[in-house]
């Protein structure tokens, strides 16, 4: 006999009055506010750094080329705003000359379109929920989300293992909503004849927003508006709908909500605006209630474009959480991707977000979280994914067997199920090959199910200190003058300590095989760090740079975050210190060699636009900016008129009162960094990023022009409740007696009380 679904299906309102609407008025409006809108994609040339300003400034960055070039998102304000800044933004147009915006005009001409559904009218996606539901009740007509399950009238809500699955939280991402549409329809009229179906719905159940945000979805169907992004909330409250309105819904979650400048904006007019508060948005209010009520194992959220396979967490880069191994074991690797054709990375791999969905899902829900760029059908179409059934049927099917998986690992998230028949292993151990300690702590993520795990540690309450040597951060290149060797580097280090009745520890990261200190091995053992850094100067430290660095940059760096974020002090030194970092060079993490195009010509070599690929990676800003308390660098600012580096003044503890000048050596090429400290450049509204002017260089002489040059920052040493980042080396302060005196006041920063 065959089976129905037909108690299976609820449809529940999640924010039934919230309001999403459009007020009065707005959907009304003249053809000139449309004009003024009109949203179309553009490609300018920019580098990472450049990228990196422009999405500080509120640009709407949604690729980014490895030749060299982004394509951006603007409407006539911003092509003029991109122009005053230096830029020549040019449309984006595929073979045939026709833009994104010629594009969607055509989708949406006459009949309109013969696969898409608005969220209006006969035919819409509303109607269609409403259709599959009509033997139970419709509550609310605001936000909907359909339980399906078996007996649903008879199971309450919660009592089977429950995954969620969201699109359309991004109005112009069309392919999201069609993606979990048809996931929907099949397991609703699969269940009693097919077995993956009905084995699903009798053991757990599954919820679908299809969705997530209404309001902005149906102005999308607007030819001058198909590539709006946001909500329609009022933002300027003038009952008119124009470029200041709108949250982008994906950055306004209560899980580190504004926590950095990167990530999500302040500025209504942008794009990843992250509106008033935490949670502020009915849309967000919607999500974050159904999840209250309903304990999610797992949550899915469907954007594009990319082919990504994202996971947590997004608010801080190269950071894995404990359940990396169920999040791998579901999505992946990059050899053997969930999704073919996909590639699976750490969320802020793509690029850093807060107030994010699955971040939020995973840290403040309960949560295993998922965000699944989905691609463009035809390389080129961007968001306007082709009004094609085929190609539409096509990325279904290809995302079906990752969305079926996690249904399937529902019921016991530790033992996911893949149809790749990837496992998660019982013991996944941090493993390091030196110690400096005794004892010394281990650790390892284990699954829950094995029971309770003892963990061992020991808190000193000695002061040792540990100086650590870096190593070379550059790729090898000709320059006017080499850097500083490890033996140059660490000489007046010890020298000073000595001077200052000090005995430390060394670990030289060269003789070490070129390997970074592991922060349980060898840091986790010390109160207190000095690092010198093997940044070295260039030819021309003033000009961008341009040569990939070693990956010993992007190890050591991660080793120092690590020791941070379990409480350690810090001092980081060197010739133009952190400049790679802030510039965020980049680096080959496979070869440790140049940025060059390392596979031979053909498809594996390119991206899906055809843009030839390496094996590269950017090193992290965030860690500059944030943990080493400096906004933005200026290579070569501590130079002086006439050569040279001008002396430094301590401005506040621990160095208020001292001054001191630098030596000859480092007059040629002048690669002493001045920095911008963090606090000082964007105020104290994100109060986890913080840096202050600790020593400033004595630049008070140097013409208007010249300061323009090389950046409004006169910082030598920025301060942070946990480091102190020098811009320069010791072996680069004029005298012994100097360096002393600069080491006393930076050790008493460091044996200052956690």
């Amino acid at each position: 006999m065959q089976r129905a679904i037909r108690w299976g299906m609820v449809v529940l309102a999640l924010a039934a009055g919230a309001g999403v609407s459009a007020p009065a008025g707005r959907a009304a409006e003249d053809s000139a506010g449309a004009a003024a809108r009109s949203l179309d994609l553009y490609r300018v040339a920019a580098p990472p750094p450049a990228v990196d300003r422009l999405e500080e400034a509120g640009f709407d960055v949604v690729a980014t080329r490895s030749d060299g070039t982004a394509e951006i998102v603007l409407g006539p304000d911003e092509v003029a705003r991109l122009t005053a800044l230096g830029f020549r933004p040019t449309r984006w147009r595929d073979g045939a000359g026709r833009s994104v915006a010629d594009l969607a005009r055509a989708q949406l001409a006459g009949p309109g379109p013969t696969v898409w559904k608005r969220w209006d009218g006969p035919g819409g996606l509303r109607a269609e929920i409403d259709e599959l539901a009509t033997r139970h009740p419709v509550l609310g007509r605001e936000i909907v989300a359909v339980r399906l399950t078996a007996g649903a009238d008879r199971v309450p809500e919660g009592a089977r293992p429950a995954v969620l699955y969201v699109s359309l939280q991004h109005a112009r991402e069309w392919i999201s909503g069609e993606v979990t549409r048809r996931l929907l329809r099949s397991l609703a009229t699969g269940y009693g004849t097919d077995p993956v179906a009905t084995r699903l719905l009798d053991t757990t159940e599954l919820w679908f927003v299809l969705v997530a945000n209404p309001d902005g979805y149906e102005q999308t169907f607007r030819p001058d508006d198909r590539l709006w992004r946001k909500n329609l909330a009022d933002n300027d409250r003038d009952g008119k709908f124009g470029v200041r309105d709108g949250v982008d819904l994906n950055r306004n979650f209560p899980d580190h909500w504004a926590y950095a400048p990167q990530g999500s904006s302040g500025n209504p007019a942008d794009q990843t605006f992250r509106g008033t508060a935490a949670g502020s948005e009915p849309e967000t209010k919607a999500l974050v209630g159904l999840a209250a009520r309903v304990p999610f194992r797992f949550l899915v959220n469907y954007h594009s474009f990319g082919r990504l396979i994202l996971y947590p967490i997004g608010w801080q880069e190269q950071t894995p959480t404990a359940d990396q191994p169920i999040y791998t074991a579901l999505a992946g690797t990059p050899v053997s991707p969930a999704i073919p054709g996909y590639k699976p990375e750490l969320s802020a791999d793509l690029y850093p977000t807060n107030g994010e969905t699955a971040s939020w899902a995973h840290g403040e829900a309960g949560a295993l979280g998922f965000t699944v760029e989905l691609g463009e059908g035809i390389p080129g179409s961007n968001f306007v994914f082709p009004d094609n059934e085929a190609l539409v049927e096509q990325e279904y099917q290809l995302n079906r067997p990752f969305a079926l998986d996690v249904a399937r690992s529902a019921a016991d998230p530790a033992r996911p199920v893949s149809h790749l028949g990837h496992r998660v292993p019982s013991f996944v151990v941090d493993e390091f090959r030196t110690s400096y300690g005794d004892p010394q702590p281990v650790q390892a993520a284990v699954p829950r199910r094995l029971g309770p795990v003892e963990v061992h540690w020991q808190v000193g309450d000695d002061s040792r200190l540990l100086v650590v040597v870096g190593g070379e951060h550059r790729q090898r290149a000709a320059t006017l003058s080499e850097p500083a060797t490890p033996g140059e580097r660490l000489a007046p280090v010890r020298s000073a300590l000595a001077a200052n009745g000090v005995e430390a520890d060394i670990y030289d990261v060269e003789a070490h095989g070129q390997v970074a200190p592991d922060p349980l091995g060898v840091l986790g053992h010390y109160e207190a760090v000095v690092w010198t850094a093997g940044d070295g100067p260039r030819a021309d430290s003033g000009t961008p740079l341009t040569e990939s660095v070693s990956r010993l940059a992007n190890e050591e760096m991660l080793a120092l975050r690590d020791y941070l974020n379990e409480g350690g002090r810090l001092l980081y030194m060197g010739r133009d210190a952190g400049r790679p970092y802030a510039q965020r060079a980049e680096y080959n993490p496979v070869s440790d060699g140049p940025c060059l195009p390392k596979v031979r010509p053909g498809p594996s070599a390119q991206d899906e636009h055809g843009t030839p690929m390496d094996a590269c990676v950017a090193l992290s800003g965030e860690f500059f900016q944030y943990w080493l308390g400096a906004y933005e660098v200026a290579p070569s600012g501590g130079g002086r008129v006439g050569g040279g580096i001008a002396p430094v003044d301590g401005t506040r503890a621990p160095f208020a009162g001292l001054s001191w000048t630098f030596s000859d050596r480092i007059a040629s090429g002048g690669n002493a960094a001045a920095y911008s400290p963090t606090t000082e450049s964007i105020g104290g509204g994100y109060p986890d990023w913080q840096g202050r002017t600790a020593a400033g260089y004595r630049l008070n002489r140097r013409p208007a022009a010249e300061r323009s040059r090389y950046g409004a920052g006169t910082a030598a040493v920025v301060e942070t409740p946990w480091s102190l980042l020098f811009g320069f080396g010791f072996e680069d302060i004029a005298t012994e007696g100097e360096r002393a005196a600069v080491m006393r006041g930076a050790l008493r920063f460091l044996r200052a009380v956690h």
